[in-house]
């Protein structure tokens, strides 16, 4: 059960199902909670990169469920036009371009043409 934002940060890192939850009974999510699911937006939070699946998915569908997506795909494609390419940076543009691309099947023409 998740009670303080610490407690949401560090499932959300590590891609509970508590998180989901959460974001379903707190619609719409505390300013402190919508940062961090931001940061979960923009930075791939995964610990073992080579164990670990990406996050795309999981952190596109709270999204969804937290309502305002048109926010989070504005900060998404922001930083995705916006990020360098190097290996400091790559999962996080990995994911950038997971997420894009998930609203552009959802049919989001912006994030389309991003791709």
């Amino acid at each position: 059960m998740i009670e303080s934002i610490d407690e949401f940060e560090k499932q959300l890192r590590q891609g509970r199902g508590g998180v989901i939850l959460y974001t379903l009974t707190h619609i719409p999510l505390p300013e402190n909670y919508r940062e961090a699911l931001l940061n979960a937006c923009l930075n791939d939070l995964r610990y073992d990169h080579q164990c670990e699946h990406s996050r795309g998915e999981y952190v596109f569908e709270l999204i969804q469920i937290a309502g305002n997506s048109d926010y989070y795909r504005g900060q998404i494609l922001t930083k995705l036009k916006t990020m360098d390419a190097s290996e400091e940076t790559k999962y996080d543009l990995l994911q950038l371009m997971h997420l894009t691309r998930l609203f552009a099947q959802s049919g989001d023409l912006e994030a389309r043409n991003a791709l």
